[in-house]
Parts: C-alpha cells; sequence; structure tokens
C-alpha cells in the first residue's frame, strides 16, 4: 500500500489530543507508513492544498466561510470522491454525517478499542479505491481525477488538458512530465500533442484512433508503436 496521506481540519489548534498517538498505536503493528498533517485554516486548506489525502479528521464544529461542517465535507467531496472524512465532535455536538458519506463521528473522549475498529473500516474503504490519482486544477479549483477513468491527455499551450468522459480539467505542466506517471498506468503517445488511455481505446482507423466518445489523430511517428501497445494491452486481458 502507498504511504498514507492523514489530515485533522478544525479551527481549534488541538483538535484530538490522542489522535496523533491513536494512529502510531494502529500503524505500528500493520508496517503502514503515513504522513500526518494539522490545518486551522479550512478556507486555505479547500482552495490551496496540494496534496490529496486519503483519510481527514474535520471538526464537526468548522464555521467561518467555509459554511459549516457539513459544507466543508461536500467541498472536499468535491476535489476528492474517495476521501474518507471522520467528523470529530467535541462536547456533545450532533453531526448528521450520512448527509455527505462521513464514515464515522467520534470524540476526544473516543477509546482505542472504538477507534481501532472505525480504522480498519477506514482502511478498507481507501483499499477500495486505490490505484493512481491526480491532483489537478489551476486558479483555486483542484479537482483530483483517478487515471483509469481519464480517457486521453493533450497538450495545449502551456497546459495539460485531462479529459474525462465529456469533462476537460486543465492544469499546468508538461506532456513528458505527466507521461513518465501515465505511462505505468497504459498511457501511450498517440501523438506528440496527446497521450491515450488503453483502456479506452475502441478501435484505430487508418491514422486515427477512438477513444471514449472522441476520434483523434495518430502522427505518423507514433502508429507504430501505439499498435504494439495496444495489442499488448489486448493480450494481457
Amino acid at each position: 500500500m502507498h504511504t498514507l496521506n492523514i489530515a485533522v481540519l478544525g479551527e481549534k489548534k488541538e483538535l484530538m489530543p490522542g489522535l496523533r498517538g491513536f494512529l502510531d498505536k494502529f500503524f505500528q503493528p500493520r508496517d503502514t507508513a503515513y504522513n500526518f498533517m494539522s490545518y486551522t485554516d479550512v478556507p486555505l486548506f479547500l482552495d490551496k492544498c496540494g496534496i490529496i489525502y486519503d483519510i481527514i479528521f474535520l471538526d464537526a464544529e468548522v464555521r467561518g466561510d467555509t459554511g459549516g461542517a457539513i459544507e466543508t465535507a461536500r467541498r472536499i467531496k468535491d476535489i476528492d470522491a474517495d476521501t474518507v472524512i471522520v467528523f470529530v465532535a467535541c462536547g456533545g455536538v450532533q453531526i448528521n454525517g450520512y448527509q455527505v458519506s462521513a464514515l464515522d463521528v467520534i470524540s476526544p473522549d473516543t477509546g482505542y478499542e472504538y477507534f481501532e475498529s472505525m480504522m480498519e473500516r477506514a482502511m478498507d474503504a481507501v483499499k477500495r479505491v486505490e490505484g493512481c490519482k491526480l491532483l489537478v486544477g489551476a486558479r483555486d479549483k483542484l479537482k483530483v481525477l483517478d487515471a483509469k477513468d481519464i480517457t486521453y491527455v493533450e497538450v495545449f499551450t502551456h497546459d495539460i488538458v485531462y479529459h474525462v468522459d465529456d469533462a476537460a480539467y486543465r492544469s499546468r505542466g508538461s506532456l513528458k512530465n505527466i507521461s513518465s506517471v501515465l505511462s505505468r498506468q497504459h498511457f501511450v503517445y498517440a501523438h506528440r500533442c496527446y497521450l491515450v488511455n488503453l483502456r479506452h481505446v475502441k478501435g484505430v482507423n487508418g491514422n486515427t484512433v477512438v477513444c471514449g466518445s472522441e476520434t483523434l489523430n495518430i502522427g505518423g511517428a507514433y502508429k507504430k508503436g501505439l499498435l504494439a501497445a495496444i495489442a499488448g494491452y489486448y493480450n494481457k486481458q
């Protein structure tokens, strides 16, 4: 399993004093590495976070311009629908986590036995969606994309455009750099300007390739390699 990214998000500096100790106790015998971060500036986290988080412990009393804890959770899920959210409710605060598919609601008084069973469920949820994810976006609007859902990637001026179904997400970068990541996820060059996801290739017709709902031109220098990659991919299926 990859190194997990776990965050505590809330306006209180110490949301759950024993959380880090509980996490260490949970992960040590499982030989799982994790990164831990704590954020008190919720709006800044939502607008500027450059990390994909697997699990977020969210203060149930978040206020300010985020619109409250439920709206904050919705915005987190808009960025990455697979993020596991656990609300931390202090002082008997009530919150309906089902509205945003939160995994659970705990409190600073939660004992380790219950915490451990909750984390087992959290890990099951993380494992179900484990794969290659990309955090893309610009102008303070972020989105996490699963590589398997991307049909193709193209370069447009100085931006990279990721095509998913009928949507397109633009981010700064170079095709060369992103190809080094996506080549392990069955993406190959079909043209110097784009990579296609072999999972979504439906066929080749002359000098064009059908990828998802799009018909794309094949660059002459890339056709032989593309055909070999398609054959190799489907022969392994």
